[in-house]
């Protein structure tokens, strides 16, 4: 049976979230202060004690989720469980990148923090919709209808069979929306992002992102890692690499990740951060026995047996 470690993105933040982590705060204070000294905000009173609003912004999004993602993959590296598998949604990849040993943590903080500030630099709006229902052809579909006044809709991540998020402005995103609703029944929810990621809408930010990239220490992973924007293994350093260099402006291909994950037989998943998110679309796709989230402290002990 494999040990996977899975680890989710943007999105997942939400106020007091630290306190998942109060019975083992000492142990994890560290990747707090790090994520701090680099960030040059208190990165411990943001997960404890800021409200939704400011965790919104997406230089505080980033390096919130990241610290949590990395303090519970520190837990589990302490009680000696270590990946055969890491997988990262959007944001999560950084996080899965440090699991497979491909960085270290200080590296992926940085590299968190720094890409969030440049995202956060970009003037024009634009957000994401999560489409719940519909399939990926019918989306492709509707967004090819969008006439090219409202502005130009993406497909930013499909994340499973019936669920795929669209990126790109507001009036796209909501042309869209109503193109698709003559052709199906679906629930559409705003994501809780303050762009749309993984979409043409970051373009701006390539080459500085890519010079960022370069200055960065990205080894042979140590394990196996699924990669977004390929939906493939990562087998060296420069898949990896690549990969983090498509990732902000291309379709996460979540689904396929986690087609390729289940092919690989008995499983034993870990979601490797705040919440359930991750686990709630490994099931919905079908994989229903040992999933667990490490935020629950029952799963977390039945994770270590």
């Amino acid at each position: 049976m494999k040990r996977v470690f899975v680890f989710p993105g943007q999105g997942t933040q939400r106020e007091g979230m630290l306190r998942m982590l109060d019975a083992d705060f000492e142990e994890v204070r560290d990747i707090f202060e790090m994520a701090g000294d680099i960030s040059h905000r208190d990165v411990i009173d943001l997960c404890r004690n800021q409200p939704d609003s400011v965790l919104a912004d997406t230089r505080n999004t980033q390096i919130a989720v990241t610290a949590m993602n990395l303090s519970f993959l520190k837990l589990l590296e302490n009680r000696g469980v270590k990946p055969e598998v890491t997988l990262g949604q959007s944001l999560g990849e950084l996080s899965a990148v440090a699991a497979c040993g491909a960085m270290s943590y200080e590296d992926v903080l940085k590299l968190v923090w720094r890409r969030s500030e440049m995202m956060a630099g970009i003037k024009d709006e634009s957000f994401l919709y999560v489409l719940i229902g519909p399939d990926v052809e019918k989306v492709s579909d509707a967004i090819a209808g969008v006439p090219e006044q409202y502005g130009k809709a993406e497909i930013a991540l499909i994340n499973s069979d019936i669920q795929v998020v669209i990126g790109g402005p507001e009036a796209a995103l909501d042309k869209a929306v109503e193109i698709l609703g003559k052709m199906c029944a679906f629930k559409v929810v705003r994501a809780r992002v303050d762009h749309a990621f993984h979409t043409s809408c970051m373009n701006e930010i390539q080459g500085e992102y890519d010079r960022l990239l370069d200055t960065l220490s990205i080894r042979d992973p140590e394990c196996d890692i699924i990669l977004n924007c390929s939906g493939t293994f990562g087998k060296t350093s420069l898949d990896i690499k690549k990969d983090l260099s498509l990732q902000p402006f291309n379709t996460v291909l979540w689904r396929d990740s986690l087609k390729l994950l289940f092919s690989m037989g008995d499983l034993k998943i870990a979601e490797v951060g705040a919440g359930r998110s991750m686990s709630a679309i490994i099931r919905s796709m079908g994989y229903k026995d040992r999933v667990y989230a490490m935020s629950d402290r029952k799963d977390l002990e039945g994770y270590l047996l």
